[in-house]
């Protein structure tokens, strides 16, 4: 008997610890066709019943749904930040938060507005799952988010911004210009990036950084810069300590010269 009420306690024990276990997932696998297909007549007007659906999380009553537009604008790729996050998808998606208990519906970017000014009166979505979302975001629209030989991916881009803002603009209100204007490729872990920040628009000053054989020409609101794991390094730092070779700094330099023909020429 005693045996069979430990038993009955363990057996007991590990479903309330699955079950919280998949409530701190916050999200199942997939919708069902059934629940899309629900999805589909209670949400999408009838321009967009056949659209692709995006599915980015159920968060209790709320799912997170993504949709493509009839008729898409010519915009570039949306961005939402939020946190130490960005939920990026492509031009002609739309984004939503579905209520199906409230029978509500919230643009994503409406959304998480709202939840940095302070204005929800009551929270849709536990900040717990923020991340899990953004998971999702990035399983959907992994192309977006992926690194290339010419491209850093929406997070990558958004961190090295961050960093950036944190580091040289700390004394400054951010107008929201900062971001990343040239991306000369990855060296030893290393991003070698320009960022520019309209902060500095009215200083047209330039500045020179002699490293080997060449002349790095920039200004106070491009600045070229090597960026990892939350640290900038100048590229002469990165060369005399060997972690970039003397190929890495011709590429690095030709690409910058090409980039900014107008200040060589100045």
């Amino acid at each position: 008997m005693i045996k069979k009420i430990i038993t009955f306690i363990v057996v007991l024990g590990c479903i309330f610890s699955l079950s919280s276990c998949n409530k701190s997932q916050g999200y199942v696998a997939e919708l069902s066709d059934e629940k899309e297909a629900e999805i589909r007549d209670k949400v999408l007007s009838d321009d967009n019943k056949d659209a692709k659906i995006y599915f980015y999380g159920q968060y209790d009553a709320v799912y997170v749904i993504g949709y493509t537009l009839d008729n898409p604008s010519m915009s570039n790729n949306n961005i939402i930040k939020y946190d130490s996050y960005v939920y990026g998808y492509p031009t002609g998606v739309n984004v939503i938060l579905y209520n199906e208990q409230e029978g509500k519906i919230m643009p994503l970017n409406n959304y998480m507005k709202s939840k940095k000014l302070g204005l929800l009166e009551k929270e849709w979505v536990d900040e717990a799952y923020f991340k899990n979302i953004y998971e999702h975001f990035v399983r959907n629209h992994k192309d977006l988010y992926e690194e290339t030989e010419t491209n850093l991916g929406l997070q990558k881009e958004y961190d090295i911004t961050n960093s950036y803002l944190k580091k040289y603009l700390s004394d400054k209100e951010d107008d929201g210009s900062t971001q990343i204007n040239n991306y000369y490729g990855s060296y030893s872990d290393y991003q070698v990036v320009v960022i520019y920040s309209g902060l500095f628009d009215n200083l047209n000053t330039l500045t020179k950084e002699e490293v080997s054989d060449y002349t790095f020409i920039t200004s106070p609101k491009y600045l070229l810069i090597a960026y990892k794991d939350g640290e900038f390094s100048k590229i002469k730092d990165l060369f005399e300590k060997d972690l970039i070779t003397k190929d890495d700094l011709t590429a690095i330099y030709n690409q910058h010269k090409n980039a900014f023909k107008h200040l060589y020429l100045a």
